[in-house]
């Protein structure tokens, strides 16, 4: 079971899922898509030790907030205003339209995995851009399911 945190950045807030470690690389998930970081000046967690993980998107030190995003690095297909899917599922409800306003933590859609049904959030807010997916579709995980402007 993955740890999951939340995290502000600026005015933006960000879900981050620790999913393992292999010495000083972490691999994390934020909101909902997978990285890998570097770690250094304290010790992971003998916790999240693990012996293995999948690869994750390259990386990249992008700014998101001032001296954080110099220091931090994050993946590079990262996009906030593009929220995509956690894994594989069906999309079960889509609670948006286009041109529709929404504020971080409003939900956008469900997805259903594994029998079990997970809202998907956005962690920013803005205007609904583009639905990419209907209710009934089958989705991989990292698909991009919403756009906001």
């Amino acid at each position: 079971m993955a740890r999951q945190v939340k995290v502000q950045v600026g005015e933006n807030w960000y879900t981050v899922e620790f999913l393992g470690a292999q010495g000083t690389r972490l691999q994390i998930r934020v909101n909902g898509q997978s990285t890998q970081v570097e770690v250094s000046g304290v010790p992971l967690p003998s916790s999240l030790q693990t012996q293995r993980y999948s690869s994750a998107a390259p990386m990249q030190t992008a700014g998101l907030a001032g001296d954080l995003g110099r220091k931090r690095p994050i993946a590079s297909s990262f996009d906030p205003k593009k929220i995509t899917a956690p894994m594989n599922g069906r999309i079960v409800r889509i609670v948006v339209e286009v041109g529709g306003q929404v504020r971080a933590d409003d939900e956008l859609c469900v997805l259903e995995a594994m029998k079990m049904e997970q809202s998907i959030l956005t962690s920013v807010p803005g205007t609904i851009k583009e639905i990419k997916v209907s209710e009934g579709q089958s989705v991989a995980a990292g698909e991009v399911l919403v756009e906001l402007e």
